[in-house]
């Protein structure tokens, strides 16, 4: 009886070992779909972005490397916004994740100083597709993001 016990501890070990060793290799079986946009992306004017999680909404900042200059927001709307630091800006902001795009949120273009309603689409693991609109996404621009590292 007490082998018994001693072989079915050791099976729920592996399971354990099996279920932690898939999370840590399947960031999708990990913390959903959802999470695929974490982490850090490039721009097409080679600034690096990185995407965040607060609960169930998903934003990012602009994350300059070390030798980076920091940037002024000097476009924004907001005259007492122009002396900020871009680095501190939401770029996104409230996101979330609807079947299989990342729905509901705003896109700051800092070059412009204006807000955009938007919606993000992963295309392949290393590219996201970010459309920016205004009304509605048929009138909008398009621009694609690779993740940092990858390309």
């Amino acid at each position: 009886m007490e082998s018994d016990g001693r072989a079915l501890r050791r099976v729920a070990f592996w399971l354990v070992v099996l279920a932690m060793f898939t999370a840590l290799a399947c960031p999708a079986v990990a913390g959903g779909e959802a999470d695929l946009l974490l982490g850090d992306w490039v721009t097409p004017e080679n600034d690096r972005i990185r995407v965040f999680r607060q609960g169930e909404f998903f934003f990012a900042k602009p994350f300059p490397y070390p030798w980076q200059e920091p940037r002024l927001d000097e476009k924004n709307p907001d005259p007492a916004l122009r002396a900020r630091i871009l680095s501190d800006a939401l770029i996104l902001e409230n996101f979330r994740y609807e079947a299989g795009k990342w729905v509901g949120g705003t896109a700051y273009d800092p070059n412009n100083g204006k807000t955009y309603r938007c919606e993000i689409r992963l295309q392949g693991d290393y590219e996201l597709a970010l459309r920016g609109y205004i009304g509605i996404p048929l009138f909008g621009r398009t621009e694609v993001w690779r993740r940092e590292g990858l390309f």
